[in-house]
C-alpha cells in the first residue's frame, strides 16, 4: 500500500506539472506549422517587393503535400495517442516482483554484459531514451521509480536499443 500511495502521489504531480505546462506535441507541431507558412509568406512579398513573380505552386503540389506531410502526421499522432493509452493502463498494474523500471533496465544491462551503460533520471513523460555517443540510459522519471509493467516494459525496450548498440546494429546508425 506504501507503493501505491507513492504512486498516486507522483500522478497527482505529474498533472500538476502537466497542468501549468500543456505543451503537447500536437501545439508544438500547430505552432512549427504556422511559423513555416508565416515564413513562406514573408518571401513572397519579398520577392514581389523586388520585381520578381512569386513561384507559382506545381501543379499537384497539394497532394504531395498531403502525401508527405498530413498523412504521416495524422499517422505519428494517432500512434502517440496509442502508446499514451496503452502506457496509461498499465501503469496502473504492478510487477510481480516490485522491481522498478530502473532496476529492471540494470538488471537486463548487467546480464547482457554491458555493466558500462549507466542509467539517468530525466524529467517528463515518456522521454525515455538510450544515447549511443555517451552510452547513457535515460529513464523518465515515471518509469525510473514505478514498479508498474508499463514501466518496466518501457525501461527494458530502451535497454534493448544498448544492446544494438552494442552488436552494432547498422539500424541504430539512422
Amino acid at each position: 500500500t506504501a507503493t501505491l500511495k507513492k504512486d498516486l502521489l507522483r500522478r497527482r504531480q505529474r498533472s500538476a506539472y502537466q497542468r501549468r505546462n500543456p505543451k503537447t506535441s500536437g501545439e508544438l507541431m500547430l505552432k512549427f506549422f504556422n511559423a513555416v507558412t508565416s515564413l513562406s509568406r514573408i518571401y513572397g512579398s519579398l520577392k514581389e517587393k523586388s520585381g520578381e513573380s512569386p513561384r507559382q505552386p506545381k501543379r499537384g503540389s497539394m497532394q504531395t503535400y498531403f502525401l508527405f506531410v498530413i498523412i504521416p502526421m495524422i499517422l505519428g499522432f494517432w500512434a502517440q495517442s496509442r502508446i499514451r493509452s496503452a502506457y496509461s493502463k498499465y501503469s496502473a498494474v504492478p510487477t510481480q516482483y516490485g522491481m522498478s523500471g530502473a532496476q529492471a533496465a540494470r538488471k537486463m544491462l548487467d546480464q547482457g554484459g554491458l555493466q558500462n551503460v549507466q542509467i539517468e533520471r530525466v524529467e517528463g513523460t515518456l522521454t525515455d531514451h538510450y544515447d549511443p555517443t555517451k552510452r547513457v540510459l535515460r529513464l523518465s522519471q515515471g518509469v525510473y521509480d514505478s514498479a508498474s509493467v508499463a514501466s518496466v516494459g518501457v525501461a527494458c525496450h530502451e535497454a534493448g536499443h544498448a544492446y544494438q548498440h552494442a552488436a552494432a546494429y547498422p539500424w541504430l546508425t539512422l
